[in-house]
């Protein structure tokens, strides 16, 4: 059921579409507003139901898979629903996002792939190379993750580093995935969706497909092992199985957006089951 969050954190009513009592600050990216609620949520008004059910989706597989993520839920607020999303920062740490982080090591354009971002970090922080490993290691298991799911925002903002008051540092929970499962070039466009996380600078000017097929060439059979896994493990029975869960979660009838998540992913989904199958029969 959607829960009211002004009746359970005993706030004030909405008055002209502002939550009054309520810090109303930057969230995410300056183009973003929401509501900070005790330090501990935030909650962003009028959110598109189809972008909290991608986020969930997101949310769901990537649990799955070990990838912590940040929570987000669908609720009301007085009249207005959105997105209430848990604010994972932690007293006394320092949060740096990837394009603040990038634009410190480099001021050329276009550099948000795995081998700069390797740098960057090693450049900006005192990192040991195990670290390093673990840390780049983890990009690459969420650049496979946005591949499955059709992620097309997956910028430099879109990541963000912390550093613990000893110095460590670490990826910060996964966010910020709505703009997933949804193919764009059965919508007009030319591309399916865009991968902006990119492999290495080579990779970047190549299509969709071709930088799947690129990366796949260029990492070790572990993780080709892993994304074969991926594939066998989230069929188009299986996002409709979690589709049906959030619908239950928010209990609103969402059957356009369901169909039209389940479509575009099931075409999605083929193509890469044919890209194995070609891969496959070459190995062999």
């Amino acid at each position: 059921m959607i829960r009211n969050i002004l009746e359970e954190y005993q706030l004030p009513t909405i008055s002209d579409g502002e939550l009054d009592g309520i810090i109303k600050t930057n969230y995410l990216s300056s183009a973003d507003h929401a509501y900070l609620i005790g330090n501990q949520y935030f909650f962003k008004e009028d959110v598109d139901i189809s972008y909290f059910f991608k986020e969930r989706l997101v949310e769901i597989i990537a649990n799955n898979e070990g990838i912590p993520t940040v929570q987000t839920e669908y609720v009301k607020a007085g009249p207005y629903y959105g997105e209430l999303t848990q604010n994972f920062h932690q007293e006394g740490y320092n949060y740096y996002r990837g394009e603040e982080i990038l634009a410190h090591y480099s001021k050329e354009y276009q550099v948000n792939n795995l081998g700069t971002i390797a740098e960057a970090l090693r450049t900006s922080f005192k990192v040991s190379n195990e670290d390093l490993k673990r840390i780049m290691d983890q990009f690459l298991h969420r650049l496979l993750l946005d591949i499955l799911t059709m992620q097309s925002d997956r910028t430099s903002n879109g990541w963000e580093i912390e550093e613990s008051p000893h110095g460590d540092i670490d990826l910060t929970p996964l966010f910020d995935s709505n703009k997933s499962f949804q193919n764009y070039q059965l919508h007009g466009n030319q591309e399916p969706f865009k991968i902006k996380l990119d492999f290495d600078v080579m990779s970047t000017n190549l299509s969709t497909y071709e930088k799947i097929e690129y990366l796949l060439a260029h990492v070790s059979s572990d993780i080709v092992m892993y994304w074969d896994s991926l594939l066998e493990k989230y069929p188009p029975m299986m996002i409709k199985t979690y589709l049906q869960k959030i619908q239950k979660e928010v209990s609103l009838d969402c059957r356009e957006y369901m169909n039209q998540i389940l479509d575009d992913y099931t075409v999605h989904y083929s193509i890469l089951v044919n890209m194995k199958e070609r891969r496959r029969g070459v190995e062999r």
